[in-house]
């Protein structure tokens, strides 16, 4: 929860800058998201990614932008880590996963650690408004990053990718 209200807690850091340091410090030395955990696409789109964009647009701290899609080094040893593979965009690339679908919608649950996705276990088949209200933190990613990648894996859930009956109901949104 404290991703979900650094935003607010700026807001209010006039009245409580203890409390925006706090939340601050937690996710400088605490935050780490290298756990094998699945989680809901669109729960951690809105609440940890978005919270730390808008924190980061309303800070201009880059700590919040460099949790968002950036590797961090550990604070505690400087050590820097070398991989065999490009790097890991934290949150932003661990959710990218559950764009690799058939159809191009996402799977609603990730494994952030493991890089796998899955169907929710009640239904086989993601929600519309999930999947569809998720794009305004991924096109944001992908203009601060400059990587094209978040926002045209994303562009696959438009209407033209959904049953007819659904895009027409639709299309009124835009998908560019």
């Amino acid at each position: 929860m404290v991703l979900v209200h650094l935003d607010v807690a700026l807001y209010l850091f006039w009245y409580c800058p203890s409390e925006f340091e706090e939340a601050r410090s937690w996710v400088a030395t605490e935050l780490n998201f290298n756990k094998s955990v699945d989680v809901n696409l669109f729960e951690s789109t809105i609440r940890i990614l978005g919270g730390l964009l808008s924190t980061y647009h309303l800070t201009g701290d880059v700590l919040f932008l460099d949790k968002a899609v950036l590797p961090r080094l550990s604070d505690r040893n400087q050590e820097v880590h070398i991989c065999m593979r490009p790097p890991q965009k934290d949150i932003g690339s661990r959710l990218m996963p559950a764009f690799n679908t058939p159809s191009r919608i996402p799977y609603s649950d990730v494994n952030i650690g493991r890089g796998t996705a899955h169907p929710p276990r009640w239904t086989s088949d993601s929600t519309v408004a999930e999947v569809t209200s998720i794009q305004l933190e991924f096109r944001e990613l992908s203009r601060l990053t400059q990587d094209p990648q978040y926002q045209v894996r994303h562009r696959g859930t438009g209407p033209c990718r959904l049953r007819p009956q659904i895009a027409a109901r639709l299309s009124f949104l835009s998908w560019y």
